[in-house]
């Protein structure tokens, strides 16, 4: 463990987190500053979490050295992600020079390499030294130079209960208007409840569980869920659309039942009425 490792380990402070939108100036910004400031530093050891940008003049009102400045934002452009087209020259060694695409898993396979390069997230530089790396075992002294071709598509793929599910584009590329550009959901679609799958390169995917209902009321934190290239959105079937299809497949489309032991009624197309009726009681 190396010394900042340690030193937190061994602060036995409780860490308070504050989760921002971006690192600004403004009505939140403002209460977020004021507590850390405020409370006693002995008591409270604090961490700042931004989802977007970071305002230098934010940390500069900080007036503690120990407060945890983290920005999960990225400048445009950072980094190579899947869709880029990647053009590969080798210094002397022309027959090898060949335009990459990187794949949805965010790797490149290039001449003489039996195993895929992961690019995804790495600088033109920084995979330029990783080719440079595993060549060694085939040229001497190997030279490799990787320059951006073409940006990938911002595409992503959306399915389920979507009025025309496909590899959908929007700009900017967000959840509401991927959504959007495949005509909105359809009335079996689960607001609560929709499904962004994200692969991270070398790592498990990622699965994040959305509350879509709130962000059309204006209830969620974010005005709308950013999304990456090749995400995976799934909107499920509701509650109801489920159990009326596990109603037909079992029992066809009428349904002969006794209610409270009186006569015995038939439903037909009155089946999504009936159970809609019971879920909102």
């Amino acid at each position: 463990m190396n010394e900042p490792a340690r030193a937190a380990a061994a602060d036995l402070r409780p860490l308070v987190m504050h989760v921002l939108y971006s690192f600004d100036v403004g009505g939140l910004e403002n209460g977020v500053v004021n507590l850390i400031n405020r409370l006693p530093k002995d008591r409270f050891r604090h961490a700042v979490v931004a989802l977007a940008h970071c305002a230098p003049d934010f940390c500069r009102r900080v007036q503690r050295d120990d407060v945890a400045f983290i920005s999960l934002h990225k400048p445009p452009g950072h980094g190579i992600k899947p869709g880029d087209v990647l053009r590969a020259t080798f210094v002397g060694e022309t027959a090898l020079d060949s335009n990459v695409k990187v794949s949805p898993d965010g790797r490149v396979l290039l001449p003489l390499l039996d195993q895929p390069i992961l690019a995804a997230g790495l600088t033109l530089e920084e995979l330029q030294s990783a080719i440079v790396d595993s060549l060694t075992r085939y040229l001497v002294d190997p030279q490799v130079f990787v320059h951006l071709v073409e940006l990938g598509s911002q595409h992503v793929f959306v399915l389920g209960e979507v009025r025309t599910p496909q590899l959908a584009k929007s700009e900017p590329l967000t959840l509401a208007g991927a959504i959007a550009a495949c005509g909105g959901l359809t009335p079996d679609g689960q607001k609560k409840q929709v499904i962004v799958i994200r692969r991270v390169p070398g790592q498990d995917p990622v699965v994040f569980d959305i509350n879509f209902s709130k962000l059309l009321k204006g209830e969620s934190l974010l005005p709308d869920i950013p999304l990456q290239r090749y995400d995976i959105v799934v909107v499920p079937k509701s509650r109801v659309a489920n159990l009326r299809d596990f109603v037909d497949a079992a029992f066809g489309n009428s349904l002969v039942a006794l209610r409270f032991g009186l006569d015995a009624i038939v439903f037909e197309n009155a089946l999504s009425k009936e159970l809609n009726l019971y879920y909102s009681n």
